[in-house]
């Protein structure tokens, strides 16, 4: 204790010296914080990693770092023990220099280090970089991130290479995966929050013995690899974990599989079977979407070449209804608002029907369509609808996807485009990659720590 604040306390004048010595000893002392470090992780270039040695137990201790916007950010407050210890610099663009800064609590006393300073390396040479386009930032969701895929040759072939990719919203990409000549159309944040979730095949790959989901935290500390066997397109996962693709089995058709987090494995549903009274090519079943809906416990199918969404219950394997150019569908009201090649059918918070389509008849023009489901009557009846007059089409791929705050994320897909829009239509945000390159399945990000917690 210090005596200066001891001389002027007439109370503890008053205590004995020996029981000064237990209080000034038990008292909660500050955490010298030394031996501070950076460097660049070894596969990620925007990403740093600070080590540090603390002498004592913390009951927090975070990093507080400048990514060069002006603001400071923290990384977790997490109770850390007496040693050595690190934690990742996540969020920061490529070749930015920041400040950074170790703090530390231990009952109530907060140690700080003098400010330190470190940089970003550079990115690769050939991962496509968007450019940004509008962005009324106090108009659009909170999120602050997006996740996503793209291929560096565009085209239709989906040939890849493909990487994984977290940019900003201002287009500065702040994290990156290379997955060569792997594709993946469908990266996800975990349904738990603490990792992301990809599919890693070839497309349509009638053997695809080597088509995996793959889950991994940012930092790749936390890896797992699940075996997808003849994995055509898309996948979704539930909320226990349980895992649901496309199963393509070549002339056979497709399947919808589940694979249980024990991973015992089952077909849920055989999409050539059930279309053959009104269909017997089974390559019109090859999909695009597979999209469980929790409230329903059903899965919603699309399929490119038969120009149909159907709804499957997931225990039973019944089609509850469906709907397009295959016979017997659900009528829609009005009549012209129809699919063609449409992509990503998936409910809403609201449970609408939301799918981003081709107008049918009408030469490149792309649409996003909501729709009421009316059991009552079999129709979807469009309620909403994104794209007249709007420049932006997808020749294949794309989806449309229900934010929180009731705006939309529309993905242009091979136009190589992501855009955030209000209800009445008006473009909030926007990132461009050209026609050059695919867009897999886009998702925004609130926290780049949580995913970087892994299972």
């Amino acid at each position: 204790m210090d005596s200066s604040t001891t001389a002027r306390s007439p109370a503890l004048r008053r205590l004995p010296l020996g029981l000064l010595a237990v209080l000034a000893a038990c008292a909660p002392g500050p955490v010298e914080i030394s031996a501070i470090s950076a460097e660049l992780h070894g596969e990620v270039s925007t990403m740093v990693r600070v080590h540090w040695t603390q002498d004592r137990d913390a009951d927090a201790v975070w990093l507080e770092f400048d990514p060069g916007d002006g603001g400071w950010r923290s990384s977790p407050a997490l109770p850390r023990v007496a040693g050595q210890q690190s934690e990742l610099v996540l969020g920061v663009p490529a070749d930015t220099g920041f400040s950074f800064r170790v703090v530390a609590d231990r009952q109530g006393v907060i140690s700080t280090s003098a400010d330190q300073s470190s940089a970003t390396g550079s990115l690769p040479e050939d991962l496509p970089e968007p450019e940004p386009g509008s962005w009324l930032s106090d108009q659009t969701s909170p999120e602050g991130w997006v996740l996503g895929s793209v291929d560096v040759d565009g085209g239709s072939s989906y040939s890849g290479p493909f990487w994984l990719f977290i940019a900003s919203r201002e287009g500065r990409i702040v994290w990156y995966r290379d997955l060569e000549f792997w594709m993946s159309m469908f990266p996800r944040i975990a349904k738990d929050g603490s990792h992301i979730a990809y599919d890693r095949h070839h497309f349509l790959d009638p053997v695809g013995d080597a088509s995996t989901i793959q889950r991994t935290s940012l930092s790749g500390d936390y890896s797992e690899e699940i075996e997808a066997p003849g994995l055509g397109w898309c996948w979704d996962e539930m909320s226990d974990g349980t895992l649901l693709y496309d199963q393509n089995q070549g002339g056979d058709g497709v399947t919808i599989q589940q694979i249980a987090p024990d991973d015992s494995r089952s077909t849920i549903w055989d999409c050539a079977a059930w279309a053959a009274p009104y269909d017997d090519d089974p390559e019109n079943c090859y999909t695009n979407t597979v999209s469980w809906s929790a409230e329903t416990d059903s899965i919603l199918w699309s399929t490119y070449w038969g120009d149909y969404v159907a709804e499957v219950d997931r225990s039973s394997g019944e089609v509850l209804w469906h709907a397009g150019e295959l016979e017997g569908g659900w009528a829609f009201d009005p009549e012209d608002a129809g699919f063609d090649l449409q992509h990503y059918a998936n409910y809403t918070p609201d449970g609408t029907l939301l799918v981003s389509t081709h107008v049918p008849g009408q030469e490149g023009q792309q649409r996003a369509r909501e729709y009421t489901v009316d059991y009552a009557r079999q129709t979807l009846t469009e309620i909403w609808s994104y794209g007249e007059g709007v420049d932006g089409y997808a020749k294949y791929s794309g989806e449309a996807v229900r934010l929180a705050n009731g705006d939309t994320l529309i993905n242009y897909g091979t136009g190589g485009e992501v855009r955030e829009v209000s209800m009445a239509g008006e473009t909030l945000w926007s990132l461009e990659w050209g026609e050059d390159h695919t867009l897999g399945h886009t998702q925004l990000v609130e926290d780049l720590y949580a995913l970087n917690q892994g299972r």
